[in-house]
């Protein structure tokens, strides 16, 4: 028997890391298909190494180095989750993303100290472009649920595909996942790709064949 999961997330959710690793068991799926790639990884490990050494070095202060190893670690939660689901549980674990993105290292690390380098008062900006950003990214994450299974689900959709590279995310995803879909399979995704779309650009409406379900952390 084939069952399909589309578990859609806020990518900057806090609490994110524990409310997937509940879903992950509920669902206990023997394939997670998931929006990333191993790039993605590497990136995230090289800028928290280059962080640490910055903070032994004493390049910067802790409050800085601090402010942004904080941001850094919570990036790519759902790869992380999902793999230490997969070692635990057996289960299969498949990675989507543009694999072709060379990995830099070094400009990596450049970019790194070159960020850690502004002003004071860049920095004060930045701290408070985040705290907005962030709040946004929130309170439009709670108007987007309340939106599910309303006729508001479509006009939201609508405006946030709006960005052609959200479609491309989609039309991937589709072709991994209907490659290798069988058993229980979960998808772990922005919450955008999991809404209802009449055009049939989103993950969700792109499958309808396949009869999924779907859950919003």
């Amino acid at each position: 028997m084939r069952e399909l999961l589309l578990i859609g997330l806020r990518h900057d959710d806090i609490n994110g890391p524990e409310k997937l690793e509940r879903a992950l068991k509920r669902f206990s799926p023997e394939r997670i298909l998931v929006e990333g790639n191993e790039n993605l990884e590497r990136a995230l490990e090289t800028i928290l190494d280059e962080l640490q050494v910055c903070l032994e070095q004493g390049f910067q202060s802790r409050e800085r180095i601090d402010f942004y190893t904080g941001e850094q670690e919570l990036k790519g939660y759902e790869i992380k989750i999902a793999r230490r689901y997969a070692d635990w549980f057996g289960a299969e674990l498949l990675l989507m993303g543009d694999r072709e993105v060379p990995f830099a290292a070094e400009k990596i690390r450049q970019d790194v100290r070159e960020l850690l380098s502004i002003s004071e008062a860049e920095f004060s900006i930045l701290r408070k472009e985040r705290r907005i950003v962030h709040a946004l990214s929130k309170y439009g994450y709670q108007l987007l649920r309340l939106g599910i299974d309303t006729w508001w689900e479509v006009p939201v959709l609508s405006a946030l595909t709006r960005n052609s590279a959200l479609a491309q995310v989609d039309a991937g995803m589709e072709s991994v996942l209907r490659s290798y879909f069988s058993g229980q399979m979960a998808v772990v995704t922005g919450a955008a790709h999991a809404l209802r779309d009449e055009k049939h650009r989103s993950l969700f409406s792109r499958v309808q064949d396949l009869n999924p379900r779907r859950v919003f952390l």
